[in-house]
């Protein structure tokens, strides 16, 4: 049976490394979303007018009816095949496809593109949530958010005032050619992310109070069926006890990425 291993303070890593990896994922990902969505939202106030007809309505009633449908398969998508770092390089990738459709408008292909750049928001903004929750220690959540959601709102006035400053003297390709160069170097920064891992004092952010104080006091880990298969009979009864535990915050983990990627995406 494992032991619990508390992990060191935030102060304590910092103390000994003047910029830890999570703080550098929190920067990284808040400048690179920042730059991502300049790009995004700056031509999405305008394709109700500058698309032809009811284009960019339809359009943007795609986009977010995609999202609705996909958001809850994202989940499985970012535990079990690419990891949070590569999905918001592919979710990133599918915003600049978006905007690079609107530069020879086809009908189509901008609906096509519309369906392609929800299912990227999905993916993208659960990663987005399951990386910010592996680089914040309890002590750093509120911080972390706090210091994500503060550059990312900057993508809103630093990229309407740019519009509102060039669009009258851009044509209309030339408008959306340049927001795809930007969003492309957003989405080539997300590449500079690096690997980070969930430490165990994190455990109570995917889980109820209840079983963290359950794990804290036995020192038992949740573990994987392997490990339970060398238990003997005696522990039969505690392994039952693990196994329902560990489905059962698999479904809390996958309920908080949905619910907060909702929110996310009703605060674009």
């Amino acid at each position: 049976v494992g032991k619990v291993v508390l992990a060191e303070t935030w102060g304590q890593r910092a103390s000994r490394q003047f910029v830890t990896a999570e703080f550098y994922n929190i920067v990284v990902m808040s400048v690179s979303l920042a730059v991502l969505f300049a790009a995004y939202n700056t031509p999405q106030n305008y394709v109700t007018s500058l698309l032809p007809g009811d284009l960019g309505s339809v359009s943007l009633s795609v986009v977010y009816g995609t999202v609705a449908v996909t958001v809850v398969f994202a989940p499985s998508v970012v535990d079990h095949i690419f990891g949070e770092k590569w999905t918001m390089v592919l979710g990133g990738a599918a915003y600049v496809l978006y905007i690079a459709s609107l530069i020879y408008v086809k009908q189509v292909v901008v609906i096509l593109a519309s369906v392609l750049v929800g299912i990227g928001a999905a993916l993208l903004w659960v990663a987005q949530g399951a990386l910010i929750t592996k680089c914040s220690p309890p002590d750093m959540r509120g911080l972390n958010s706090g210091i994500f959601w503060g550059v990312f709102q900057l993508s809103n006035v630093l990229g309407n005032l740019a519009g509102y400053f060039i669009v009258e003297y851009l044509s209309t390709r030339d408008f959306f050619i340049i927001w795809t160069i930007v969003g492309g170097i957003g989405t080539l920064m997300l590449v500079l992310l690096r690997s980070v891992y969930m430490r165990p004092n994190q455990y109570d952010y995917i889980a109820s109070e209840t079983a963290v104080n359950h794990c804290h006091s036995t020192k038992d880990y949740v573990h994987s069926s392997h490990h339970h298969n060398n238990y003997n009979t005696n522990n039969s009864d505690h392994e039952n006890n693990n196994n329902s535990n560990s489905n059962n915050t698999g479904y809390r983990r996958i309920f908080r990425n949905v619910l907060f990627t909702i929110k996310s995406v009703l605060l674009m």
